[in-house]
């Protein structure tokens, strides 16, 4: 005998294997986006060279959404309002009337808000201000508190960029330099030094 039938050609069952793969695929793509710049900052090499540069978060934590109060009988989102109540004649206080400030000594120190803008930014200039070079063995794991940026020029806003952005990294690499910065992403945002790889 031999014969007949129970065999299955080669490749046979590639049809369903083939309809799951496309479905793996698919949900891939669902979940694939194009990366959108977190901002666009001029880049500050010495006091004679600016370029921009665009700023893209490589991973982002992924965070749950806040929990939304609802009314228990409508089920309607419940709009909350803060209010500020002196403490000596329990009167409500408007914004103009609350006043930020520090303890120094024996007296309370006041800030206005443009003020406390200055502070938190140092008075800086928003951008990347590059600062120096130290070498990269210097650089530690501990050193890296942050999720890292991937800086890229930004040859729309600024001709040339791509030229020079290549030329510093270039050089970086040659010498086995790590390049620290000063970054401060916008005018109220605090100052953070990145190293630059």
């Amino acid at each position: 005998g031999g014969g007949g039938g129970g065999g299955a050609a080669p490749g046979a069952d590639v049809g369903p294997m083939a309809g799951r793969i496309e479905q793996l695929l698919e949900q891939v793509r669902r979940k694939s986006f194009k990366k959108r710049a977190l901002s666009h900052v001029s880049m500050y090499v010495g006091r004679d060279i600016e370029l921009v540069v665009d700023l893209f978060a490589l991973t982002m934590q992924c965070k749950k959404a806040p929990a939304k109060l609802l009314h228990q009988d409508t089920f309607q989102p419940i709009r909350t309002i803060t209010t500020h109540t002196c403490t000596e004649t329990g009167t409500k206080l408007s914004k103009q009337q609350i006043l930020k400030g520090i303890e120094y000594g024996f007296s309370l120190v006041a800030f206005e808000d443009d003020e406390i803008k200055t502070i938190k930014n140092a008075g800086t200039r928003p951008g990347l201000q590059l600062l120096g070079f130290k070498p990269r063995r210097t650089l530690e794991q501990q050193h890296q508190v942050k999720n890292n940026y991937f800086a890229y020029p930004n040859e729309t806003l600024c001709k040339g960029a791509t030229t020079a952005f290549v030329a510093l990294v270039d050089s970086m690499l040659r010498k086995d330099k790590v390049a620290i910065a000063r970054l401060t992403a916008r005018a109220d945002a605090p100052a953070r030094f990145p190293g630059l790889l």
